[in-house]
């Protein structure tokens, strides 16, 4: 297995922190054993709704996990590698927030009101959950899996909600369809198409994006949350919100704590990373903004028990936007990245989270799946061992701490 010591502090993690990535590095382990499935939903703006990114982040994860599916999306607005998907003209499509405070959890939804409209995608999974909007007078659709009727659902009900439809289904290509059956609104908010193994990696972002459209999430968006039952949840905000004229830092740290404190109570085993903003040269935003922002989630990441990651220092700190500039990685208006800039900083991040895991980071292209002779080594359990200056260091072996001073947090090795 290599060096044992899985991670030492992306900062100085605290116990929580830690026990949850320890727990997610776990069950990653297990998952390149063929053990099942790793989720991973990822919320942000403009940097992760580019292409570039988004593809980056998945072929890094599925590289070290396997390919479970693409994840949570709405096919129709956006269609991931290897999923082709179709609809009637009577759908309309809400691609960011507008008011509407029934959304999918990627801030969009396609919708018609009359029967007879269908939408349909093919691709390749083993199990599918359709998010459906469940409202008064709403109308009601039936869905078909390979030509076959898979049943009738009703979106009908005394108050807004989430209908969830989920199957599991033979592995393999399959055509899924959506039809309309029955006069009333039909409302999309998203669809789920995962594997029997590997890394479900689901981007949700939009151009725009900050953590206000998000800062008081209603039933309906914290029951999509807990449908999808995420193993790590990444939230990746904050150049739109730096980006005010009037930000307010105090304002900021309560909606963020609000907001994180949330997702924390809607799905309490997953792991919580907060990507900090790339560096930039925000055109409109107040002299400092963007330490604040970092600073803000720096502090709130500790506090709520979410991980933190500074994305402006991994780029090299305040100022870098402009050598990513001179080196091709960055755009020319000093926010955004290029694809190269965007595949760095995913390789980046996604390294610093696996640092010392042993897993190939740089290596882009699924590994091939080992004999079961020769699986590899699943550890029996993680252990956290507390240092006497603040860092916490997760690993599967007492001789690893040999040399250093602290104790153990919770059970010890053998």
């Amino acid at each position: 297995m290599g060096r044992r010591v899985l991670l030492v502090g992306l900062l100085a993690l605290g116990v929580a922190q830690a026990e949850d990535l320890a727990a997610f590095l776990s069950r990653g382990k297990q998952v390149r054993a063929g053990g099942g499935l790793l989720r991973i939903l990822h919320f942000g703006d403009s940097h992760l709704a580019a292409p570039s990114t988004r593809r980056a982040y998945r072929q890094t994860f599925q590289s070290q996990f396997g390919n479970g599916g693409s994840g949570l999306g709405l096919p129709w607005v956006d269609a991931p590698s290897g999923i082709t998907a179709s609809a009637s003209r009577g759908w309309r499509k809400a691609l960011h927030p507008t008011g509407d405070a029934c959304l999918g959890l990627g801030g969009r939804f396609m919708e018609t009101r009359r029967a007879g409209e269908w939408a349909r995608l093919e691709g390749t999974f083993s199990r599918l959950r359709l998010h459906f909007l469940r409202a008064p007078g709403a109308g009601s659709v039936r869905v078909l899996l390979d030509g076959q009727d898979l049943g009738a659902v009703s979106l009908a009900g005394a108050q807004p909600g989430l209908e969830l439809f989920d199957r599991r289904v033979g592995a393999g290509r399959h055509r899924l369809e959506i039809l309309s059956s029955q006069d009333g609104p039909v409302r999309v908010l998203g669809v789920s198409l995962e594997g029997a193994t590997g890394a479900a990696y689901s981007p949700l972002a939009f151009n725009g994006a900050d953590l206000f459209w998000m800062e008081a999430p209603g039933e309906l968006l914290l029951s999509q949350l807990r449908a999808e039952a995420p193993d790590m949840v990444i939230l990746a905000f904050g150049t739109n919100e730096a980006n005010g004229p009037r930000f307010d830092p105090g304002a900021y740290r309560h909606h963020l704590e609000a907001f994180l404190g949330r997702f924390r109570k809607a799905v309490p085993e997953a792991a919580m990373v907060l990507l900090g903003p790339p560096d930039a040269r925000l055109p409109r935003g107040l002299p400092g903004s963007l330490d604040q922002v970092i600073a803000v989630q720096q502090a709130v990441a500790s506090r709520v028990g979410a991980l933190f990651f500074d994305q402006r220092e991994a780029m090299g700190g305040a100022g870098s936007i402009g050598s990513w500039q001179r080196s091709g990685m960055a755009a020319r208006d000093g926010v955004h990245l290029t694809p190269q800039g965007y595949d760095r900083l995913a390789g980046l991040v996604a390294g610093r989270l696996f640092e010392g895991v042993g897993l190939p980071m740089a290596v882009r292209e699924r590994p091939p799946v080992p004999e079961a002779s020769e699986a590899p080594e699943v550890p029996q359990g993680l252990f956290l061992f507390r240092t006497e200056d603040g860092r916490t260091i997760i690993t599967d072996r007492a001789s690893v701490v040999a040399d250093q001073r602290g104790k153990w947090i919770g059970r010890k090795p053998q």
